[in-house]
């Protein structure tokens, strides 16, 4: 038998290749001055999206192909989607440029190019500007932001961009990072879809305008690499940090793609001179790892958070293994996320840009170990998922011993608990979108009308843990015959 706090229970301790000691500290590098592209478009990944061209059902003939319907039936693209339609036409029509030299391409990507920066709900309606980002409370930051920055690279000498163009969109981005910086939601929020949006459109804008924006484009390289990933970000993957052990509190409609981004700001920093913790790659490793753990037989993942969703389960989403493949991951974790993907047939229909990305990451595909245990812990999410053996008739459950650790998309379900035995559902999860109440779900709810407010009950405590009580694993164990017991500490919850 094996002690929670004595080994954590994580696969990707066996994974030699991984380091998970701190890099000595050193001096940040200039923020990057050469050519355009710089966001991750070298030679050796334009050869590889060339090839992929040939493939009908790649995600970079889909793109081209998708490109070209734009041109065909304009009206079908022509809506904003906070950012995210108009960035999906301008990286898909830029990615088919590059790959192919259409001037036409081109010239539909520099149109969206414009949207990104002066529309918002429909295409041509100037309705966006300095203040598009700000909408609700900074969700669309990751679409504009985000695509606006890949278009400043990826189109910095397509026909039709000119230096006002290029001058435009920087006191954009200056606006639009400005604003952020001070009020957009949960920016020192590791952890939260919002952060995980801003994080990744402040990476890219930061590399894609580096000495092109003078003071102000420096200093916001060196906050990125600074204060939001040799602080924020590095805590929240050490530890005790919120990411710890790959999961994802607000639940895994969220998800997906902000591991996404996290993993492709990593990346794109690192190809631009910056020195980013090992901490970094491991965190990469452990989504795998706890992707393996969460899904039961039927191929069906643990939510564990908010989700517009009918049934108990969700069907996995392909962005948080393409963040695995696309990022900096072990090779090994790599070739097992790469099996995963082909093993439940997983396809992104959306985001053809970032799929790309993940496909042109080619390499060996490998079965995760079958001699893996059979439980696992996330200690961000205080979060046990284990099964009786890697048999498709296993039993597999998911024990939840969790604190409130992010302020949106979490439900109140210390003490919870899913099972399932092969694809049948024994215990299942139905909290509704937006609950806040134990109730709902499967966690322990006590009418305690001497401690919580009467409009709480019955629930848990939205304040989580109090006094000395820590919600949490006190320990955990296995015996050599597969039983398997845990005690949650959660007295602090009520």
């Amino acid at each position: 038998m094996g002690s929670l706090r004595a080994r954590r229970f994580r696969i990707v301790a066996v994974v030699a290749t991984l380091a998970v000691a701190a890099i000595t500290a050193r001096p940040a590098p200039a923020a990057p001055t050469g050519a355009h592209p710089r966001l991750w478009l070298d030679d050796e990944l334009l050869a590889r999206f060339q090839a992929l061209a040939a493939e009908e059902r790649s995600a970079v003939a889909r793109a081209i192909a998708r490109c070209a319907d734009v041109r065909a039936r304009p009206e079908q693209y022509a809506r904003g989607g906070m950012g995210l339609d108009f960035g999906n036409v301008m990286s898909g029509c830029a990615l088919a440029w590059k790959v192919t030299g259409n001037a036409d391409d081109a010239a539909t990507a520099v149109s969206y190019f414009h949207a990104l920066l002066d529309d918002y709900e429909q295409f041509g309606d100037g309705g966006g500007g300095d203040d598009v980002v700000r909408h609700d409370t900074g969700y669309a930051y990751r679409g504009h932001a985000v695509y606006a920055a890949i278009g400043y690279d990826w189109l910095h000498d397509a026909p039709g961009v000119d230096d006002a163009l290029l001058a435009h969109a920087r006191a954009r981005f200056k606006a639009w990072s400005d604003w952020y910086l001070v009020d957009g939601y949960l920016v020192h929020e590791p952890g939260a879809n919002y952060q995980a949006g801003f994080v990744f459109g402040t990476t890219l804008i930061a590399i894609a305008e580096g000495g092109e924006a003078g003071a102000d484009g420096d200093a916001l390289w060196d906050y990125m690499l600074g204060t939001v990933f040799a602080d924020e970000m590095l805590a929240a993957v050490s530890p005790g940090g919120v990411l710890e052990g790959g999961d994802w509190l607000e639940g895994w409609q969220y998800g997906p793609l902000s591991v996404m981004e996290y993993a492709l700001s990593i990346r794109a920093l690192r190809e631009n001179g910056a020195v980013l913790d090992a901490r970094f790659d491991a965190w990469l490793a452990s989504l795998l790892t706890r992707h393996k753990y969460a899904v039961n037989a039927a191929g069906r993942l643990f939510i564990g958070g908010d989700a517009d969703y009918d049934e108990p389960h969700r069907i996995p989403g392909p962005l948080t293994l393409f963040a695995v493949i696309a990022g900096d991951a072990a090779e090994d974790v790599k070739a097992w996320a790469r099996d995963e993907v082909a093993r439940l047939g997983l396809v992104e229909d959306s985001f053809l840009f970032l799929a790309a990305l993940a496909e042109a990451a080619a390499g060996p595909t490998t079965p995760f170990p079958a001699d893996a245990p059979t439980w696992y812990h996330s200690p961000g999410s205080e979060t046990l998922y284990g099964r009786s053996s890697w048999a498709d008739d296993a039993l597999w459950w998911v024990w939840r011993c969790v604190p409130r650790r992010t302020s949106d998309h979490m439900f109140n379900d210390a003490g919870n608990l899913v099972i399932s035995r092969g694809v049948d559902d024994l215990i299942v999860d139905p909290s509704p979108y937006g609950s806040v109440s134990s109730l709902t779900g499967n966690a322990p709810t006590f009418a305690a009308a001497d401690v919580l407010p009467s409009n709480y009950l019955p629930s848990q405590a939205s304040w989580g843990a109090q006094g000395a009580d820590i919600v949490g694993f006190d320990w955990a164990r296995q015996t050599a015959s597969g039983v398997a017991v845990a005690r949650c500490q959660y007295p602090g919850q009520f």
